[in-house]
C-alpha cells in the first residue's frame, strides 16, 4: 500500500481509542451503565487498553512510553493538564497526515482515470471495499482471479474477475480468505496494467496486503 499504510491503520486504533469522557458525571454514568449490563467497566477497561498499548509502544516516540507503560494515558481517567495537551496535539497532527493522504490518492486516482480502463473506474464507483469480507478469493487457470465479496448493506454477494494477472503478491495467501477489506488503491504504473492493492484484517490474526497488476476487472454478477 503506498497511502493507506499498515502503520497509518494502527495510528488509526489509537486515535480512535484517545477518547475521552466529557465530565465526571458522564465517567459515573458509563460506569452504571456497564454495571446494569452485568458489565466489568475496570476490566474491560484494562483489556482495551492491553490491546492498544503495544500499538502505542510501536508508533508513540519514546518520551511518553513511561507514561503507556504505566497505564497513565487509559481513558478510563483523565490525564494530566501537560499529558493531556500532548494527546491534542499528537490527534491534531495524526489527523493532518490522514487527511492530506486522503486528498494525494485522491488526487493521484483524478490524474491516471482517464488511463484507466472501464471495469477499473466501475469498481471505484459501484464496489464498497471498506469492511467487506472476501468470501472467495480463487486464481484461475487461464491467468485471472475470482475475488467474491460480501459488501456491507448489500444481500447479495459481489463476483470480481482480475483479468490477465500478471503479478500476484501476498504477505499471507492463506488469509486472504475470510479477511476483512480496509481500505483499497488503485494505480496505473505501467502501460496496459492496473495496480489492485488491499490492505486486509485476517479477525484475531492481523493486518496484511495484497496487491495484483491486471489487465482490468470484471463485475459480472451477484450470487445470492
Amino acid at each position: 500500500m503506498n497511502y493507506f499504510t499498515k502503520a497509518m491503520y494502527e495510528q488509526m486504533q489509537i486515535r480512535g481509542y484517545w477518547v475521552y469522557p466529557d465530565s465526571e458525571q458522564e465517567l459515573e454514568a458509563d460506569q452504571a451503565w456497564y454495571a446494569e449490563q452485568g458489565r466489568d467497566y475496570a476490566e474491560e477497561a484494562k483489556k482495551m487498553y492491553e490491546y492498544i498499548q503495544p500499538l502505542m509502544l510501536k508508533h508513540l516516540p519514546p518520551d511518553v512510553h513511561p507514561q503507556v507503560l504505566d497505564g497513565s494515558l487509559m481513558t478510563s481517567k483523565w490525564p494530566n493538564p501537560a499529558e493531556a495537551a500532548w494527546i491534542s496535539e499528537w490527534k491534531a497532527a495524526w489527523e493532518a497526515e490522514w487527511k492530506r493522504r486522503c486528498n494525494e490518492y485522491n488526487d493521484r486516482y483524478e490524474q491516471i482515470k482517464q488511463d484507466l480502463p472501464v471495469g477499473a473506474q466501475r469498481l471505484r464507483e459501484n464496489v464498497r471495499f471498506h469492511d467487506a469480507q472476501i468470501k472467495v478469493f480463487n486464481p484461475l487457470d487461464d491467468g485471472s482471479v475470482e475475488m467474491m465479496l460480501k459488501e456491507i448493506g448489500k444481500e447479495h454477494e459481489t463476483r470480481l474477475l482480475y483479468r490477465n494477472v500478471n503479478l500476484l503478491c501476498a504477505e499471507s495467501p492463506e488469509l486472504i480468505q475470510g479477511s476483512l477489506c480496509l481500505y483499497e488503491e488503485i494505480d496505473w504504473t505501467r502501460p496496459n496494467f492496473v495496480d489492485f492493492r488491499l490492505l486486509l484484517d485476517a479477525p484475531g490474526t492481523g493486518l496484511h496486503e495484497l496487491s495484483m497488476s491486471a489487465t482490468d476487472v470484471t463485475l459480472e454478477t451477484t450470487i445470492q
